[in-house]
């Protein structure tokens, strides 16, 4: 790995680990640079602070989404697993959800993060194909899971706009997995 690679690895980890410690607005870009040893012009030179706060949460995200979604064999149980984990419907990610919705609506998305994304929904086509019953590249798994990430991130934002409770937004999402055939009657589980 190149010493600039090295660097930027560095501050992206010291990055994310103090707005998650302590939040946007409380980290400065010279925090990040003392934390990681570098001076505040090498932090600019990887991003500025809202930059940097995109990419560390929108890693942070799928890496809790992905290992959430893999952490239980029944695919229903790992569906259910990417909701209660979600940083966004979770006490611990109420605030960083609020300020990473503020910062998306001002600035696009970070490089890589549509490769990121198609990653989840790959996992999330996967859980909901054994969900159903439905073979993997079947269009209706895809559908589906598209479908269930989309209310996924309305109820996320719902909740960071104070539209919904947690507890409401997490309970809609739960129903929708927990819903057999997918017509809106629960019937008996899988």
């Amino acid at each position: 790995m190149a010493k600039r690679d090295r660097t930027e690895a560095a501050v992206l980890a010291e990055a994310g680990r103090l707005f998650a410690l302590r939040g946007f607005a409380a980290t400065s870009v010279r925090d990040i640079a003392a934390a990681a040893g570098v001076s505040v012009g090498t932090v600019v030179s990887v991003g500025g602070k809202s930059e940097l706060f995109l990419r560390c949460m929108e890693e942070l995200a799928t890496a809790d989404a992905r290992r959430a979604l893999g952490s239980q064999d029944d695919a229903r149980a790992g569906l259910r697993a990417f909701v209660t984990n979600a940083p966004g419907l979770t006490e611990r990610g109420g605030d960083l959800s609020r300020d990473y919705l503020a910062a998306l609506l001002a600035s696009p998305p970070s490089p890589g993060n549509a490769e990121r994304l198609d990653a989840v929904v790959a996992d999330l086509t996967a859980r909901w194909a054994d969900r159903l019953g439905l073979a993997p590249d079947d269009p209706g798994a895809a559908l589906t899971a598209r479908s269930f990430y989309l209310c996924f991130v309305g109820c996320v934002f719902a909740v960071a706009c104070g539209q919904m409770t947690r507890a409401d937004a997490v309970g809609l999402l739960l129903a929708l997995i927990d819903d057999r055939d997918g017509t809106g009657s629960a019937g008996a589980r899988r």
